[in-house]
């Protein structure tokens, strides 16, 4: 152990051996949640030195555990941890910790760390698959009633009122200690993959997820969960149109080909074009149907986070349209579609912000939404496409196929 190491461990033994000696003389002080929320155990005997050499120490601790990438415990649950610990050491009457144990806690917490945990998102518009389906699966997508007797969940009536129903959720696992900084990778999971099951289907019926807790704490089930089949006759969601069923088996392989964009803890691994196509599937998951005109803002965003070059001359229209006629277009007919689709498409972002114009036909948006899938789907699947590093790579291929 290193000396630092062992200057924590010092002091962790100091503390222990105070706090006996303030339990051996009555030596109490409690402290009320309202002035320090995250208070030290009620069964340890702290005073004011006592919380300083305590918050030293998890500060310390918190320091030894974090990891690169990986969601970690926040201060607050190491001083839960590091109190809980302190408690049952003085009520074993353990006063002299050895470097061995202490390396082994530090261990098991770093290990509880680095648990993938799975979390559960409600989701509308989606068929229910008939084929069981296992809680750890990658297919992502399960029955509320297939998972019910697998999960370990707190009873709740409000829960079991949401599993026992045919809904349809989404199934997310990553990596991190047990609070809220991991189940906000798992939103922001949930939220890249349904953007991409949208953009599958150029944005015309969008799929939502929603946190169960969410729908626990406001009572709402029938208003957000649950689907609506093509005919439009089954179903609590209240929707403007129709839902079709999507049918999850059409989903998962194309799903599986996006592993590494999905995946938002290895994005670190991913190169800066294939990280700009990340942001591109998150501001299309930011699409809202009854709201075609800021959608369809949103979706020429995502376009010029992928395409656009700042320090080129070129203007950012022309750079768009002729990376986009020139990596999409089949032949000569299909790029003259698409140059003139993109221009046209530029002229009616410019007059949204420009003019505060916010006349956008549903068909133009779904078009463009089509698009940026296609796009995105060239970027993360074409064999000569992965093998560029950037934006600016992206553009010298562009201007060698206008040569060819």
């Amino acid at each position: 152990m290193s000396k630092k190491k062992d200057k924590i461990l010092e002091n962790f033994n100091k503390l222990l051996e105070a706090l006996k000696q303030n339990q051996q003389n009555g030596n109490v002080m409690y402290f009320k949640k309202e002035e320090y929320l995250y208070c030290p155990s009620k069964s340890l005997y702290f005073s004011q030195d006592n919380l300083k050499q305590y918050n030293d120490i998890c500060d310390n601790i918190l320091r030894k555990l974090e990891v690169n990438n990986l969601p970690g415990y926040s201060i607050i649950d190491v001083r839960k941890m590091t109190s809980n610990w302190l408690s049952d050491l003085l009520s074993k009457d353990h006063l002299n910790i050895t470097k061995s144990i202490f390396r082994e806690k530090l261990k098991l917490w770093r290990q509880e760390m680095q648990t993938n945990r799975s979390y559960i998102f409600l989701v509308s518009g989606i068929k229910i698959p008939q084929q069981p389906i296992q809680i750890d699966s990658t297919d992502y997508f399960a029955n509320t009633k297939g998972i019910k007797n697998k999960l370990h969940l707190s009873h709740s009536n409000h829960l079991e009122k949401i599993l026992s129903k045919d809904n349809a959720i989404l199934i997310v696992t990553v990596q991190g200690a047990q609070n809220d900084m991991t189940y906000e990778v798992a939103k922001k999971k949930a939220n890249r993959i349904i953007g991409l099951v949208n953009l599958i289907y150029g944005n015309k019926f969008p799929i939502k997820v929603y946190p169960i807790n969410e729908v626990i704490v406001h009572n709402d089930i029938d208003e957000y969960y649950g689907f609506v089949d093509g005919k439009g006759a089954f179903g609590r969601s209240r929707v403007k149109d129709p839902i079709p069923e999507i049918q999850l088996n059409d989903i998962s392989n194309t799903l599986h080909n996006f592993e590494f964009l999905i995946n938002v803890q290895k994005e670190q691994a991913l190169t800066k074009l294939q990280e700009k196509a990340c942001t591109a599937i998150d501001w299309m998951s930011l699409a809202d149907l009854s709201n075609i005109p800021m959608s369809f803002l949103q979706a020429m965003i995502a376009l010029e986070t992928i395409l656009e070059i700042k320090s080129n001359n070129i203007s950012i229209v022309s750079q768009i349209s002729m990376s986009i006629y020139t990596l999409l277009g089949k032949n000569i007919e299909d790029k003259k579609k698409l140059n003139t689709f993109m221009k046209r498409s530029y002229d009616v972002r410019s007059n949204i912000v420009h003019n505060g114009r916010a006349e956008v036909a549903d068909d133009m948006y779904f078009e463009l939404c089509k698009i940026i899938f296609q796009l995105i789907s060239k970027i993360g699947t074409d064999k000569e496409l992965t093998k560029l590093k950037d934006t600016e790579d992206l553009w010298k291929y562009v201007e060698l196929r206008l040569m060819q």
